[in-house]
């Protein structure tokens, strides 16, 4: 599962909404500040990734290509020298 499918699949969990594009905001599709809370939580513990609260408030695939750069920000800080 791509990092956009896990994050779509919480939006959807978390806002009630049968599908959602990558074009959607999180805003439009009737978020707001305690779940867009619920939903960076939800990133932290399962993609391992810290993203402000207001980076929620983008669309899909904004938040999903600033997760996809601290992902490969944290990895490549693990990453053996």
């Amino acid at each position: 599962m791509t990092t956009q499918d896990t994050i779509a699949k919480y939006w959807m969990q978390i806002l009630n909404v049968p599908t959602i594009e990558p074009s959607d905001d999180f805003i439009s599709l009737g978020g707001d500040s305690i779940r867009a809370v619920h939903a960076a939580n939800r990133i932290a513990s399962d993609l391992g990734v810290q993203i402000e609260i207001a980076e929620m408030f983008n669309t899909l695939e904004q938040v999903t290509a600033h997760c996809d750069q601290l992902i490969r920000e944290r990895d490549a800080g693990a990453a053996p020298t």
